[in-house]
């Protein structure tokens, strides 16, 4: 009978003897005998040894390859263990495909190769099922078939009832290992072993290792699977939730917080900060892409991220080198003060010669009234800067000065920063008003804290506890004013550059009445200079007989 699938005329035949027999080599199945079984062939030398078998006893003997990639197997690419297969029906599916029906019979090894070509034939010797019913072998097989019920039960579905029954009620020791083997997917080397073993002890031994090994592969794959259920539960609740909040958000009008951090890296990366101080507020950022917008945490980031990219890191104003106009700006907005006015024309004179100088830190120490702080707003006037003040009087808290860590809820910046900041200039003229009248408690010594700001040597790396990165300092002009220094702690006296500004005498009281207060008193009170008429006689007056004061604070009033 000449079946002739490959439409070609392979006359060579070989005649069998009845302990050899057609092989052919399968990929990654592993067929265990008492099963019916079909697979599909495409290769010529599997088809012709098919033909043969057909044209013979229907009978092959069928084995598994060590590497399924191999595509023209040789002996030592075949293993030595299989099965008998009969052959039952067979069909070409489409082109040399065909799929081949069969019945495995009993197990066999290849005893040695008749021939290799055009197919392989094999002389192969049955693996004997014959054993002696021991203790042994009964408390093996129970213990299979409680192993294989609890694989079965892992795998619901996947085994039917009838199998499991059929497997609980096999008397023959190597029938259920047949059984079993067919019904759980082992790795060929371990099926290939309990194929070739003959011991019956043996092989329930590796069995029961084998089907314990297998439930506890599927007991972890079933942990993992649940987690990552869980996992990608939580992220399609909280996807939805996100898409939710951003739907909501632009009803509202809301910024979506990916333009936020597109935002901020774009304010970043203009500010053109230190290669640390960028990772850092970049680092945020990307905490803050991974946090809900909504939440508190995600507000303290926010904060602390404007808070950086708010200051003015590169912002200056410029600084006037006029001396002729800076000492008109003097004199015509203070009478008197000549030290206070000729340390800042020094200054400014060689801030033109060097044109890079670190500012002085002077303290203007005198009695209440005689215009410290007022002369402040000149010399920021006189030099072009900003003007921002900070009263010191009854501070006791250190962090007011250096900011609270961002560990304490409601941490801030420390006031010289927020100052700063609220000037939007990294060079203004920065009074420090009172700093006779600092105090200290449990909480810290501000005094301590100021020390860092008022050193120019070590303020150009200012460190807020709120920040924690390094804020320049050395272009900022620090003034103090203080009515005594026998308060002033002696470090941070000495960082500083102290002026003396003494009480006025009653003319010149009387030349900062006419040219500055009368006027100013006037305007206050809605009246003009033809409303109202102050003579010298009057004015002597109310210096000599109401005033006895230092300044002219009294006068004033």
């Amino acid at each position: 009978m000449k079946i002739n699938i490959l439409k070609k005329d392979y006359e060579q035949k070989t005649e069998l003897k009845n302990n050899q027999f057609p092989l052919i080599s399968i990929k990654g199945i592993n067929f265990q005998p008492g099963t019916e079984a079909y697979f599909d062939i495409s290769r010529t030398k599997s088809i012709l040894a098919l033909e043969n078998a057909m044209e013979g006893s229907r009978m092959l003997f069928l084995s598994t390859q060590y590497e399924s990639e191999v595509e023209l197997p040789e002996e030592k690419d075949i293993r030595p263990f299989g099965v008998y297969a009969k052959i039952k029906q067979m069909g070409k599916l489409h082109g040399n495909l065909v799929r081949v029906m069969v019945d495995i019979t009993e197990r066999g090894k290849i005893d040695r190769y008749i021939q290799t070509e055009p197919y392989f034939v094999v002389e192969a010797s049955v693996i004997s099922n014959d054993y002696e019913q021991s203790e042994e072998t009964n408390v093996s097989m129970r213990i299979s078939k409680k192993l294989f019920a609890e694989y079965a039960q892992i795998k619901g579905n996947l085994i039917s009832k009838e199998t499991v029954l059929k497997i609980q009620t096999t008397k023959n020791a190597h029938d259920l290992i047949d059984l079993v083997c067919a019904n759980i997917p082992f790795e060929d080397e371990d099926a290939q072993t309990l194929l070739g073993e003959e011991d019956v002890n043996k092989r329930l031994e590796m069995l029961n290792e084998k089907i314990s090994k297998e439930i506890n592969l599927l007991n972890l794959e079933l942990k993992i699977m649940r987690k990552v259920k869980t996992s990608l539960d939580e992220m399609q609740k909280s996807a939805f939730i996100n898409e939710q909040i951003r739907v909501l958000q632009e009803e509202l009008g809301e910024r979506n917080p990916d333009n936020i951090s597109e935002d901020y890296r774009k304010k970043l990366a203009e500010l053109n900060l230190s290669e640390d101080i960028t990772q850092k507020v970049e680092k945020e950022i990307n905490r803050l892409e991974m946090i809900p917008l909504g939440s508190s945490e995600a507000g303290v980031i926010q904060t602390y991220i404007e808070t950086i990219l708010e200051l003015p890191w590169n912002t200056s104003t410029a600084e006037l080198s006029d001396i002729k106009q800076a000492k008109e700006i003097l004199q015509s907005e203070h009478y008197a003060m000549e030290k206070v006015k000729e340390r800042v024309l020094e200054y400014l004179s060689v801030i033109t010669l060097a044109k890079s100088l670190k500012s002085p830190i002077l303290c203007l120490v005198g009695p209440p009234g005689v215009g410290k702080t007022s002369i402040a707003k000149s010399i920021a006037h006189a030099t072009g800067r900003k003007y921002i003040r900070m009263s010191l009087g009854g501070m006791r808290d250190e962090a007011e000065i250096r900011g609270h860590r961002r560990t304490y809820i409601g941490s801030m910046p420390g006031r010289i920063l927020t100052t700063i900041k609220q000037a939007g200039s990294n060079n203004p003229l920065f009074l420090l008003d009172e700093i006779d009248k600092l105090s200290k408690d449990f909480r810290g010594d501000p005094a301590s804290a100021l020390l860092e700001a008022l050193d120019p040597e070590q303020n150009s790396t200012f460190t807020d506890n709120y920040l924690e990165i390094p804020f320049d300092l050395s272009n900022v002009m620090f003034v103090t004013t203080a009515n005594t220094v026998s308060t002033i702690p002696e470090p941070l006296l000495d960082r500083m550059e102290v002026i003396e500004v003494d009480g006025y005498i009653a003319e010149e009281k009387f030349h900062i009445a006419r040219q500055f207060l009368i006027s100013k008193q006037i305007k206050q009170h809605g009246l003009t200079d033809a409303q109202l008429v102050i003579d010298d006689e009057a004015v002597n007056d109310i210096i000599n007989k109401y005033t006895s004061e230092s300044g002219v604070r009294e006068l004033d009033r």
